[in-house]
């Protein structure tokens, strides 16, 4: 038994019409190709199961033109398609159309009528077999009325005389706009001999007698109907959680309200109850109601912003679509389905005639809409690469559509653009852009076809003076004249390429970029983007994202418009980067494709074709101390965001084009996502408008204040502060850009965000504009110590302990053995990037590498000297003077090894200053000592597969410390708190009681503790002693000097009695003295000096320190070793005496605080220690997987952490 199939039929409008009485008739006989035809009848013509011979054909008839059109909905294969002669009988009866109904999805056979005058009509067919292998089937007519079916029509009979013959009479109303539809459809046949269906002719008659055609009406329904629907939606309106969906508009014509409590809504006729209103849902007397079609799981049918979601979606190829009573009775259908829809163009009622309405009025009354959609032109030819002319078609399945196109970019209309001759193809012989689109009168045009044909021999050729291109970019009053247009493509490279590396090579190494567009929107003087690059003009455009080995790309329309800052400027650079915008205004709300393979996230608001600025060969200017063009890499930029996602953080992804506009090659770019409330949404969650951005570090939100007023320098402030920050990803972010020597940072040229709606509210940080990496060692030290945008709450963290000890870790995990920042992988890394655009730039530099030579204003060449010392501190010479052009061979692979072998390297090495490692603990962000290393059988392993039994060795690289180590995951050290060693006596405690003297005058020495004094008349107090007039140091001290030191005096005085007792004193080995200290200081211990920093000479009673100790080193306690000095404590009274030196009396702060502390041999437990923490003796066997976290603890300092994970096979 052949299963029945669903019938697809078009749509019907009702529409009143005007009558004229023809008194004619259309008599159409269907015969194979050459006939013959009943006399008196005119034949349809098609070939036996030949698809491609089933075509719209026209008659005269009526006093106009009617078009008959079989359409097999299902599109079955042609076999099903019949046209067939079985006798040699009547030419009448003996030969037919229609389906055999043994092949798959063979039926319906729907022949559709257009362009019939408005009126009724007698619908006579004849239908007969003389093999008799036909059976039953159903008529189903959808015309002005709606849709009727006539079921079990029966066709069983051999008998060749016309008599014999099944006729099928019907009436047939036509509105004069739309096509009358007659579906056919074989009902279901146990045997072959029901397998057919035929139709042998048929006969159209004006229903002469009426003065008028009937008028059908519907039967009596609710004053609420459904007047307008999207069932593709590009963007518009968005429902109550920011998001554009389907939605169905209700529209009440009464003057009540009705109540819509147990109405429904539903798109399957078999489950008419499939969506219900909620309770109490109205709608207003003259109201609409919007209900959104998203398909979305809400609670209770509302949003959060109290707007109805129904539980499915509109299907854009047409489905049933009906309101429904509460007693199950239809109120209003678009049935057996709506016609298939374009995006963003709805569908509904205007003056109770269905139509299309461009653009959709949701909550508001319907404008005039259009009868009709012109289908989207068709091209013979896809967009992509070629080397041979061909001839391209332009195809339309609307009748009576007349087409245009442009080849210049520009949009075709109804009045612009050339008018394309259906019989003359175009011919295409060279890069050509063609735009083409159908109008039709009062119809609506579905847009714009844009095909991209790339003749890749042909675009090396490209000229000085192309064709319909101006010769000049306008006027611009930084350089103090005109701009010189900038189009060809160097014969000079073109013409010494290497062996598979020429322009044909390079431009078929990456995907293209083609833009067509309004030519004066691109290059006008007067209103183009590209001359005028400093507007922030958007224009519309066509994008084309073209694969060189023929895999599916996109077009669509979108904006367009010149992006960036500085590079903006023509007197800075002369290749400017672009920024397209997907809106729902021209094309897609967001463009839906895989842009970027390693990516989960396949849709994107915003893309930026990055010109590359100071990394590229189209500089005009620059400063060499900063960048130059002569060792430009375009790659910088994104190695940086490659190597942040590398290091486990969230990065923008990026890839390489090449860009044509208007069918003229522009260059390689750097095709990158742009970072916008939507790029935080889509990956790391939430709605666009959850997230507060702070976009280049300058728009500051509430939350980012809020964070900035955290004091994150002690454990409670550390704690809040990370309520605002994710530390992990700081740490690694300012990690990166001290690695690779940023320099346009941190001041700028970032971005962080923070989610506190729907997300953790901490700030996460990401990469942007680092071009100016990797090319000048040095700039690490510098940048550390910056305190604007991201330096500034880098300065505010550094001062906490634990945040130190954590960036520590960060460093070691990331710069050592497989990190991400380990010399192999950040080489590698380069290599890779370098490696996707070793072809390409060979036609970047064909393209822009000789702009310098070409602008008559901006720099000059500049040359390092010595020419050949290609290092980590030179760059690469310019090549091929007097007249310099840049190229692949001669500029960026010298520059690429360089960096590579030379520069990369440097970080690592710490036999240079400028070393990273070097760097940092130079600004005491990294230990001094090291972590232990891990052997495996004696061989270096950090990790990775092991045999069960296999001996892990930890060798301690310093001259001394201890190693401490965990196998569960644990860190040996607690977080907060300080190292202990066995047997260390806090003698003096930073809380501790004291005296405190700022001195008007010489003293004497007395004071130091080397004999009596009388302190009584000093300050006394607890805790830290100093003064703060901005911010840092609060936390610090207890006693406030500001008083009596500010724009006063430069020293204080400090006293500090304590009783040391025979216990404490007994086996002590070393002493030590940790001191926080803002600027220098002189310290004594029974009147003997025992140590001093930032101070030379005898000290006097207004003496100040001989320099300054940084806010960030202040706040840290540093160790001085005084246990030479053992001898001078007594058992009872002592006494801990400080001169304490500011570096000037009108230094804005100032701190002094001090420990002083014991340590004698012994094996106390170190509170510092994790429970699990085992103190490394010998040799560990493996006999499973392990997870191994070690530490070296060396006189109260810690090392980063060395952690490893192996895996027992």
């Amino acid at each position: 038994m052949r299963e029945k199939k669903a019938l697809i039929l078009l749509a019907v409008v009702f529409s009143p019409w005007t009558v004229q009485a023809w008194a004619a008739s259309l008599k159409v006989d269907f015969t194979p190709t050459g006939g013959p035809v009943e006399a008196g009848w005119q034949g349809y013509f098609a070939s036996h199961e030949s698809a491609a011979s089933f075509t719209t054909q026209s008659y005269a008839a009526f006093g106009t033109t009617v078009a008959v059109t079989p359409v097999w909905t299902n599109n079955p294969a042609q076999e099903a398609k019949q046209m067939n002669r079985r006798s040699s009988g009547s030419d009448l009866v003996a030969d037919w159309i229609g389906t055999d109904g043994r092949v798959a999805n063979a039926d319906p056979l729907v022949l559709l009528i257009s362009g019939l005058p408005a009126g009724g009509y007698f619908w006579t067919s004849y239908h007969h077999d003389p093999q008799d292998q036909t059976g039953l089937f159903d008529v189903t007519i959808a015309d002005a009325r709606g849709i009727a079916t006539t079921t079990g029509v029966d066709i069983s009979n051999g008998d060749l005389s016309v008599d014999a013959m099944t006729t099928f009479k019907a009436t047939i109303v036509s509105d004069g706009l739309h096509p009358v539809a007659l579906s056919f459809d074989i009902q279901p046949f146990a045997d072959v001999s029901q397998a057919f269906f035929v139709m042998n002719a048929f006969v159209l008659e004006n229903q002469q007698t009426q003065e008028e055609p009937p008028i059908v009406e519907g039967p009596e329904v609710s004053s609420v109907v459904i007047n307008e629907f999207l069932a593709s939606h590009g963007g518009g309106l968005l429902d109550g959680n920011g998001d554009a969906c389907d939605w169905i508009e209700l529209y009440n014509g009464s003057s009540r309200v009705v109540s819509l409590g147990g109405w429904r809504l539903t798109d399957d006729p078999t489950d008419p109850a499939k969506w219900s209103f909620p309770p109490g849902t109205q709608i207003a007397a003259k109201g609409y109601l919007v209900v959104f079609a998203s398909g979305a799981s809400v609670e209770d049918r509302v949003d959060k912003a109290g707007r109805l979601h129904a539980s499915f979606a509109l299907d854009k190829d047409g489905e049933y679509l009906a309101l429904i009573d509460p007693s199950g009775g239809v109120v209003h259908e678009y049935a057996p389905a709506y016609p298939p829809q374009e995006t963003d163009i709805s569908y509904g009622l205007w003056r109770g005639v269905p139509c299309y309405f461009s653009p959709p009025t949701p909550g508001r009354a319907n404008e005039r809409g259009f009868p009709g959609l012109v289908a989207k032109t068709v091209h013979s030819r896809e967009h992509g690469f070629y080397d041979e002319p061909f001839d391209l078609w332009i195809l339309c399945d609307t009748p009576n559509a007349a087409i245009r196109y442009t080849l210049d970019g520009s949009e075709p209309t109804e009045q612009h653009g050339l008018i394309y001759n259906p019989a003359i193809p175009i011919r295409i012989a060279t890069t050509t852009h063609v735009r083409s689109a159908a109008f039709r009168a009062e119809w609506k045009s579905a847009g714009v076809t844009t095909d991209s044909y790339i003749f890749v021999d042909d675009v090396a050729l490209q000229g000085p003076k192309p064709p319909g291109w101006p010769s000049t970019w306008g006027y611009n009053s930084e350089v103090g004249g005109i701009v010189p247009a900038d189009y060809e493509m160097d014969p000079r490279v073109v013409r010494s390429t290497l062996p598979g590396y020429s322009v044909r090579d390079a431009l078929l190494a990456v995907p293209t970029v083609s833009i067509s567009m309004n030519p004066d929107d691109f290059i006008s003087t007067a209103s183009g983007i590209y001359a005028n690059p400093q507007s922030r003009w958007e224009r519309k455009c066509s994008v084309e994202y073209i694969l060189p080995d023929g895999t599916q790309g996109f077009q669509y329309d979108c904006k367009v418009e010149v992006h960036g800052n500085s590079s903006r400027r023509p007197w800075r650079m002369q290749k400017h980067s672009l920024r397209l915008t997907f809106t729902g205004e021209y094309g897609p709300a967001k463009l839906r494709y895989p842009l970027f393979p390693a990516s989960t996230v396949d849709k994107f608001n915003q893309l930026i074709l990055r010109a590359g600025f100071t990394d590229s060969w189209a500089l005009v200017s620059w400063d060499s101390a900063r960048y130059r063009p002569n060792d430009s890499q375009y790659l910088r930029d994104l190695w940086m965001k490659e190597s942040l996602r590398d290091m486990g953080q969230p990065s923008s992804y990026g890839s390489f084009v090449h860009l044509y506009v208007n069918g003229l090659y522009f260059g390689l770019h750097n095709l990158s996502e742009r970072i916008a409330p939507d790029f935080f949404a889509d990956r790391l969650g939430g709605e666009p408008e959850d997230w507060e951005i702070n976009e280049d570090f300058g728009t500051p939100g509430p939350r980012w204040n809020a964070m900035m007023a955290v004091n994150p320098a002690t454990p409670a402030g550390y704690a809040k502060m990370q309520e605002y920050l994710d530390v992990e990803n700081f740490a690694d972010y300012m990690l990166l850009h001290f690695y690779a020597d940023a320099e346009d940072w941190p001041h700028h040229n970032g971005y962080a965000a923070a989610n506190a709606v729907s997300g953790d509210g901490r700030f996460r940080f990401f990469v942007w504009d680092q071009e100016i990496v990797l090319d000048y060692h040095g700039r690490a030290a510098s940048r550390i110590d910056n305190a604007n945008g991201a330096g500034g709450v880098f300065q505010k963290l550094r001062t906490s302990e634990e945040f130190r000890m954590l960036f520590a870790d960060r460093v070691y995990k990331h710069c050592f053995h497989d990190g991400a920042l380990s010399l192999a992988a950040s080489q590698s890394r380069y290599r890779d990037l370098a490696g996707w655009i070793d072809k390409a730039i060979v036609a970047e530099s064909a393209r822009w590498g000789d702009v310098q030579m070409k602008t008559p204003y901006g720099n000059t060449i500049e040359q390092p000297n010595p020419l050949t010392n290609v290092n980590h501190n030179a760059y690469p010479p310019a090549p091929h003077g007097p007249d310099y052009y840049f190229t692949r061979e001669d500029s960026w692979l010298v520059e690429r090894d360089n960096v590579i072998d030379n520069y990369l390297p440097a970080i690592h090495d710490t036999a240079n200053s400028y070393a990273l490692i070097n760097v940092l603990r130079a600004e005491k962000l990294y230990p001094t000592i090291d972590p232990p290393v891990f052997l495996v059988n004696g061989e270096p392993l950090h990790g990775g597969p092991i045999s069960r039994g296999d001996l892990l060795t930890m060798v301690n690289p310093n001259a001394r410390g201890t190693i401490y180590y965990t196998l569960d995951g644990a860190d040996p050290r607690v977080p907060g708190s300080r190292p202990q060693q066995a047997g260390e006596t806090v003698l003096v405690a930073e809380n501790a009681a004291k005296r405190v003297l700022v001195p008007k005058g010489d003293i004497g020495n007395a004071w130091r503790g080397g004999e009596p004094f009388d302190d009584s008349g000093w300050i006394s107090g607890f805790g830290g002693v100093g003064f703060e007039r901005s911010t840092g140091y609060e936390a610090f001290f207890q006693i406030d000097v500001a008083s009596l030191m500010y724009g006063v005096s430069s020293s204080c005085y400090l006293r500090i009695p304590f009783t040391a007792t025979a216990e404490s004193l007994r086996d002590l080995t070393t002493l030590a003295l940790r001191v926080r200290y803002d600027d220098g200081f002189v310290a004594y211990l029974n009147g003997v000096e025992v140590a001093r920093d930032l101070f030379t000479g005898t000290p006097q009673w207004n003496s100040a320190a001989a320099g300054s100790h940084s806010d960030t080193d202040a706040v840290s306690l540093v160790d001085f070793d005084v246990s030479s000095h053992v001898g001078l404590l007594r058992q009872g009274a002592n006494v801990l005496a400080i001169h304490a030196m500011n570096a000037g009396s009108t230094s804005s702060d100032f701190l002094i605080s001090a420990k002083l502390v014991a340590i004698a041999d012994g094996s106390a437990a170190d509170p510092s220690l994790s429970r699990s923490a085992v103190r490394y003796a010998a040799p560990i066997p493996l006999n499973g997987d392990a997870r191994v976290k070690a530490r070296v603890l060396d006189n109260g300092q810690w090392s980063a952490l060395n952690e490893a994970t192996y895996t027992a096979r």
